[in-house]
């Protein structure tokens, strides 16, 4: 029964980070590409919709042998695994289109600036 409790506890941990996750996407700062935002967004609230599913699910697991449970463990893990993987990619490509964004009115402040003077 320990790799039960162990299995539900990786599915809420996977879906507390999620959810912090999706928050954050909901409530962005106001320089960051929203298309990046919605795409986000949606992948984040099915994968949180996956592991409550997952998690409501848990009720059957009584019938699971023990190497049943380590397979459904080990493979939620790496599921969670590449999911966070996705979304730091993810955070990593927005974080560089923010940065060119700000390089790019800084260049355009820069030459209006100029052609003031």
């Amino acid at each position: 029964m320990n790799q039960v409790v162990q299995l539900e506890q990786t599915m809420k941990t996977f879906l507390r980070d999620f959810q912090n996750a999706f928050n954050l996407v909901q409530n962005p700062p106001q320089d960051l590409d929203m298309n990046y935002v919605e795409n986000q967004a949606r992948f984040l609230s099915q994968l949180a919709q996956e592991m409550q599913n997952d998690i409501n699910n848990l009720k059957q697991i009584d019938t699971y042998t023990e190497e049943e449970i380590e397979q459904k463990t080990e493979k939620l893990q790496q599921e969670r695994k590449i999911a966070l993987q996705h979304y730091l990619s993810s955070k990593d490509e927005a974080d560089k289109l923010n940065e060119n964004l700000k390089a790019n009115i800084d260049n355009l402040a820069n030459k209006l600036y100029s052609l003031n003077e």
